[in-house]
C-alpha cells in the first residue's frame, strides 16, 4: 500500500495541475476540532458527497512552528497507511498529510480522517489544498477548500464562568467552543434499526470513531459495555496519546485496552479497585461512568462542580462513596437520569446502546459545550 501511495500520488498531482476541475456545487469542508486548547486535533472531512475516497492528500499551512507534528489515524479501522510531512516556513509550518486506504473513507459524505498531535495550541487556517483518489487512482485534481473549527470562538479566557448546566447561547463570541454538528452517517449495522431511541447516538459515535462495530455488519446494542471499552473510547476521544504501561495486575500489555487504561491512570481519570486490580472486562455500572467522565472532564479543563440532589431517588443510599460527588455531578448535567421516577440504579450496567447515548451528550453537552 505505500508504495501504491509514493509511486501514484505525485502523478496524481501532476495530472490535477494539467487538468483543473470544473467547481464543484458542493465543496469539500475540513473540520478541526479541539486545536485551540489540547493541540490534538482532530480532522474531518464533510460535503463529500457521494464519491469514492480512497486517497486522500491534504495540506495545511498554520502559524507558528510545530516541528513534531504528527497523525494518528482514527481507531478501529484496518487496511490504512498514512504519512505525516512537515516543512518550516517563515514563522509558519507547511503539513501534508497523507491518507491511503482499502476501502472507501467516505460515509456518508464525511471522512473522519485522525488526529493531529502539534504539542501545542493552533489556530486553524482559513483554507486547505485537498486532493482525493479513488480506488483507480482518479483524481478530481487540487482544491482549496475551506476550514472551520471548534475552537475559532475560543478567547482562551473562559475557563470558567459559566454554568455547568449552560446553555450556549448563540451566536455570542466569548463561548469557548462551538458545537460541530455531526452529519448522520449510513450505519453498516443491521442490528441498529433506524426507529430505535439510540440510532442517533450510535450514528454520532460511530461517525466520530468513537465506538465501532462488534462485527463488520453488527452493533450488539445490548451488549453490555466493559470498563476497558469505555476508557478505550475517551482515548480515542483524546487522540490516542501515549500512555507507558500501568501498574494493574489484570491489564496485559497485548490487550487492545492496554494503552487506553495505562493513559487514564497516569492521568488520573481512573484509580482502579484499590487491590491491584482494574477489571477492564467487568461491565461499567452506571455509577463507575459517572466517575470516570467527570475525571476525563476534569483533564481537559472542564467544570465538575456542579452538585445535584438526589436525595429525591429511593435509592440514592445506595450509591458508593468514591461516586457520590461524580453521580451528583452526571445527574445535574444530565448524563444520568432516573432508570424510573424514583430510582438511579446506581450498580446498574450500561449496555453498548445506553453507553452511546451516553458519550454523545457528554461530548455534545460537556466537552464540545462549555
Amino acid at each position: 500500500m505505500r508504495k501504491i501511495l509514493k509511486k501514484f500520488l505525485p502523478v496524481s498531482l501532476v495530472l490535477a495541475l494539467l487538468c483543473p476541475p470544473a467547481l464543484a456545487a458542493d465543496t469539500p469542508v475540513l473540520w478541526m476540532d479541539g486545536g485551540n486548547r489540547t493541540g490534538n486535533v482532530r480532522l474531518t472531512l464533510e460535503r463529500l458527497g457521494d464519491q469514492e475516497v480512497n486517497s486522500v492528500q491534504l495540506e495545511l499551512t498554520l502559524p507558528g512552528s510545530y516541528p513534531n507534528a504528527d497523525f494518528t489515524l482514527s481507531g478501529g479501522i484496518s487496511g490504512q497507511f498514512s504519512q505525516c510531512r512537515t516543512e518550516q516556513l517563515s514563522g509558519q509550518t507547511r503539513i501534508t498529510l497523507y491518507i491511503d486506504s482499502m476501502k472507501t473513507l467516505n460515509h456518508g459524505g464525511k471522512a473522519s480522517l485522525g488526529t493531529l498531535t502539534l504539542g501545542d495550541g493552533c489556530k486553524a487556517p482559513s483554507s486547505a489544498q485537498l486532493t482525493i483518489l479513488n480506488r483507480g487512482l482518479e483524481t478530481s485534481g487540487i482544491s482549496t477548500i475551506p476550514v472551520r473549527s471548534t475552537s475559532d470562538s475560543s478567547s482562551g479566557s473562559s475557563s470558567s464562568g459559566s454554568s455547568s448546566s449552560g446553555n450556549n447561547s448563540s451566536g455570542n463570541s466569548s463561548s469557548s467552543e462551538t458545537v460541530k454538528p455531526a452529519d448522520p452517517v449510513v450505519l453498516p449495522f443491521t442490528d441498529v434499526q433506524e426507529d430505535m431511541w439510540y440510532y442517533s447516538a450510535v450514528q454520532y459515535v460511530y461517525a466520530q470513531g468513537l465506538m465501532a462495530g462488534t462485527t463488520t455488519s453488527t452493533f450488539s446494542p445490548d451488549m453490555s459495555t466493559s470498563r476497558g471499552m469505555i476508557v478505550t473510547i475517551l482515548h480515542r476521544l483524546s487522540g490516542s496519546p501515549a500512555g507507558g504501561s500501568s501498574n494493574f495486575t489484570d491489564v496485559a500489555t497485548d490487550m487492545y485496552y492496554a494503552d487506553a487504561v495505562a493513559w487514564a491512570a497516569a492521568n488520573g481519570v481512573v484509580s482502579g479497585y484499590g487491590d491491584g486490580r482494574f477489571g477492564p472486562n467487568d461491565p461499567i455500572t452506571r455509577e463507575q461512568a459517572a466517575v470516570i467522565l467527570r475525571g476525563y472532564a476534569r483533564l481537559n479543563g472542564k467544570s465538575v462542580s456542579a452538585q445535584a440532589d438526589l436525595s429525591g431517588f429511593t435509592d440514592a443510599g445506595q450509591i458508593s462513596p468514591f461516586a457520590l460527588e461524580a453521580m451528583r455531578w452526571a445527574h445535574a448535567e444530565g448524563l444520568i437520569n432516573g432508570t424510573s421516577p424514583s430510582t438511579l440504579t446506581p450498580g446498574g450496567t450500561a449496555t453498548r446502546a445506553q453507553a452511546a447515548v451516553l458519550l454523545r451528550g457528554f461530548c455534545e453537552n460537556i466537552i464540545f459545550d462549555h
